[in-house]
């Protein structure tokens, strides 16, 4: 082989390789907050996009944005149906606050609920 062509399969299989890579990498699901809220820890999450990463086995739900850990609270995960939207769940406090209580992810089967929610 020449060494352009060799040149060029070595390139075009690099690209797979990364191609694959990407494709094959943990998503992070991200969930819209509509409204400025609490955590019930007492964190607080401003309204906005949040990529929610939850870590069963220690029971924890962290809130990312820009790849950076805004708020992290206890969570308990239930599994049941397939979710078929982004959902987010609040009760108000006896302030008035929107708490946040449970997230759903489109796609999952997890109802991640927030301990000391009331749920």
């Amino acid at each position: 082989m020449t060494k352009s062509v060799l040149k060029t399969v070595v390139m075009l299989t690099g690209a797979i390789l990364i191609c694959s890579a990407i494709a094959l990498a943990e998503k992070v699901p991200t969930v819209n907050v509509h409204y400025d809220s609490i955590l019930p820890n007492g964190q607080t999450l401003k309204a906005g996009d949040y990529a929610v990463k939850v870590d069963e086995a220690a029971h924890k739900v962290q809130f990312l944005q820009k790849g950076k850990v805004v708020a992290e609270a206890p969570c308990n995960c239930t599994v049941g149906k397939k979710n078929e939207k982004n959902e987010c769940s609040f009760v108000k406090d006896k302030n008035g606050k929107q708490v946040l209580q449970e997230v759903r992810v489109k796609g999952d089967t997890r109802q991640i609920v927030m301990e000391g929610s009331g749920i």
